[in-house]
């Protein structure tokens, strides 16, 4: 497997009327994740332990999920008959929710010791994306019908998950480790609504920034919300809801931008349409939207395409081009780890230094305050 290890510099100077400028300079060492013998990988999600799964590429051309414990990227077990599989969640205890593939039927699939396929609940085919510490699982139904419903599965039974008034699709897309869900469903209106399911109070919208169409797509422990929403103009842009209060997260200066991850102090990755219309990896830290690909010095041979998860250490996983390939990577943030306010890592270097730096392609970036959905 190909090993590929880079330092990556981020830095953003920022100046106070009242104060001298200051510089803050998260680093990270990017890490390629490889491959399982072809040219592509994709990393959906990372633990708190460092370990990732996501799906890659074989050399016989099979798209199969994997696990990568931090050192190699192993294969997770298909299963007969079976022709593809992805990853899309992975717990602490390194156990995987995902999907398998069975000619034009899916299956909901968890990994642990031994591969595990579920129950579709009654449908025809299924899909799993969501899995907390507990080994609690959530996904969807399909059925002949054309109708889907959430799922939830307590580690031995399943249970659906319901629609929402007069609607007649459901998905549940992730889980946290107090038991709440999120996901989105269609309204009577036929709109695709973010919802979150609590045992107490069922499945209830999450609401929108303001167009018609909306989803949620991940959860955290204290049940802050992040999603896309289309806008009145018809974008789409990333959200962020805590406390009932949604917050549209803007773009990287195109139309479009999307949340896939969220860590337990509200730190947001996704990607969003840059000012070219060309995907970029994104973090959203303290009311600010940051191209990760802005900080990359020269000559890193990585642009960061998708970013899809965070654990509580920073670190951040998904997909770039290196060398031409599209394949997973790994963002490890080196200095100061990440305070209780979920506050950037900080370094004043010595003037000499923050010139090197500039001289070598860093830049100061302006955070735009407009964002998106889909």
């Amino acid at each position: 497997m190909q090993r590929i290890s880079i330092l990556m510099t981020l830095a953003v100077v920022g100046i106070s009327p009242s104060m001298n400028a200051s510089v803050i300079v998260p680093t990270y060492r990017i890490t390629s994740l490889g491959t399982l013998g072809s040219t592509s990988s994709t990393a959906y999600s990372i633990n708190n332990h460092g370990a990732v799964t996501g799906m890659a590429t074989t050399a016989s051309g099979q798209e199969i999920a994997f696990l990568h414990d931090g050192f190699v990227m192993t294969a997770l077990p298909l299963g007969n008959g079976a022709f593809m599989s992805s990853g899309a969640r992975i717990n602490e205890s390194g156990f995987v929710a995902g999907t398998t593939f069975f000619g034009s039927r899916a299956q909901a699939t968890y990994w642990n010791s031994v591969d595990h396929y579920l129950s579709n609940f009654g449908g025809t085919e299924g899909s799993s994306s969501g899995l907390n510490n507990l080994g609690q699982l959530v996904g969807t139904s399909q059925f002949a019908d054309g109708h889907a419903e959430a799922f939830f599965w307590n580690g031995s039974q399943m249970q659906a998950l319901g629609l929402l008034p007069g609607g007649d699709w459901s998905s549940a897309t992730s889980i946290n480790n107090t038991g709440q869900i999120v996901g989105t469903a269609t309204n009577s209106t036929g709109a695709f609504r973010a919802f979150i399911w609590t045992a107490s109070g069922g499945m209830q919208q999450i609401g929108s920034l303001g167009g018609r169409n909306s989803n949620a797509l991940d959860i955290n422990d204290a049940g802050t919300v992040i999603g896309s929403s289309q806008i009145p103009y018809g974008w789409t842009h990333a959200f962020r809801s805590m406390g009932g209060i949604i917050a549209d997260l803007g773009t990287l200066g195109g139309g479009n931008s999307y949340a896939y991850g969220l860590n337990n102090v509200n730190d947001v990755v996704g990607y969003s349409d840059n000012a070219d219309g060309l995907n970029r990896a994104f973090l959203f830290r303290n009311g600010a939207l940051i191209d990760l690909n802005a900080y990359l010095l020269n000559n890193s041979g990585w642009t960061l395409e998708q970013a899809y998860d965070i654990n509580d250490q920073g670190q951040i996983v998904g997909v770039g081009t290196y060398n031409g390939m599209r394949t997973a990577f790994r963002l490890d943030p080196l200095k100061s780890t990440i305070g209780p306010s979920g506050s950037l890592p900080v370094t004043t270097p010595e003037p000499a230094t923050l010139l090197a730096f500039l001289a070598a392609g860093g830049a100061a970036i302006a955070c735009r305050s407009r964002l998106k959905i889909s």
